[in-house]
């Protein structure tokens, strides 16, 4: 049984779990992950590929691991520190992309994310949510007909 369920496997889900496992290490057992692909990244790894994002915008600090220095140290240790752009590091794609799969190694992450598919959004199908209006479409709820004249 899962004492705490995350939806979705992208790149802040996979942050928020390495926090949480660093903090309270013992709800390995009790995390459950679910996203439709069942794999971390799947998502995020499509967008950079169909956009062709050769680098983030995020510097090096900003990753997924509680270390701030650790994509850095990730970088230079696998001799790719050159994938980090200018002064404030921005990590190519790639680098990123092989630094997260080293992450959701050492947090035990792997295998752990469960393929669920996307259920209704709240107010039944044919609607979507409008960040500015809220939820828009076709309205759900009672209907009255008039009785046709005889």
């Amino acid at each position: 049984m899962a004492d705490l369920v995350m939806v979705g496997a992208g790149p802040q889900a996979l942050s928020l779990n390495c926090l949480l496992l660093q903090k309270r290490s013992r709800l390995q057992r009790r995390l459950r992950i679910v996203d439709p692909s069942g794999r971390w990244l799947s998502r995020w790894q499509r967008q950079m590929e169909r956009y062709e994002v050769p680098w983030l915008r995020s510097p090096s600090p900003h990753h997924p691991h509680p270390n701030a220095h650790a994509l850095r140290r990730f970088a230079h240790r696998q001799q790719r520190h050159r994938q980090l752009e200018g002064a404030y590091g921005l990590p190519h794609t790639a680098l990123f992309a092989a630094f997260c799969r080293e992450v959701i190694a050492e947090f035990a992450l792997e295998g752990r994310v469960q393929a669920a598919p996307p259920t209704a959004r709240p107010g039944g199908a044919g609607r979507r949510f409008d960040h500015a209006r809220g939820w828009r479409g076709t309205q759900r709820g009672p209907t009255t007909r008039r009785a046709a004249a005889s």
